[in-house]
């Protein structure tokens, strides 16, 4: 991604608020390698461990991830990959939300979870079917 990103917020100080504008030259490019396809995951959550498979897309400079299969999706999530890593956002079919960081190497997707409530746990995804 390159070009210049305008960063506008508001910040707090001790004679009062005041808004602020940043230009931020951005240089980095989107990692390549994060493979489409339909995965397969194992991992642990908490002491239970588990296997699912997950379902990567490409969508425009960003990735769409859904872990189970139809009917019984049970995550989906939105995901960007930068210098060798996949940082996907998440939402469960309950409603819990969290997040997920991803080593990419040919074929396989390696990292850690979070649901949200403190904990970290890891999975391991070995990449079955190319789309």
């Amino acid at each position: 991604m390159r070009g210049t990103w305008r960063a506008v917020g508001v910040g707090v100080a001790l004679m009062g608020i005041h808004p602020w504008v940043v230009d931020v030259e951005a240089t980095a490019k989107p990692a390549a390698g994060v493979q489409i396809g339909t995965y397969e995951c194992t991992g642990t959550r908490g002491v239970v461990q588990y296997a699912v498979p997950l379902i990567v897309e490409a969508h425009g400079k960003a990735y769409r991830l859904q872990w189970g299969t139809p009917p019984q999706i049970q995550i989906i999530g939105l995901g960007i990959a930068q210098h060798g890593v996949l940082a996907v956002a998440l939402v469960s079919s309950g409603g819990g939300v969290g997040v997920a960081h991803y080593l990419i190497s040919p074929g396989w997707l390696e990292g850690v979870w979070t649901r949200g409530d403190g904990s970290l746990d890891t999975e391991r995804c070995r990449l079955g079917r190319p789309a």
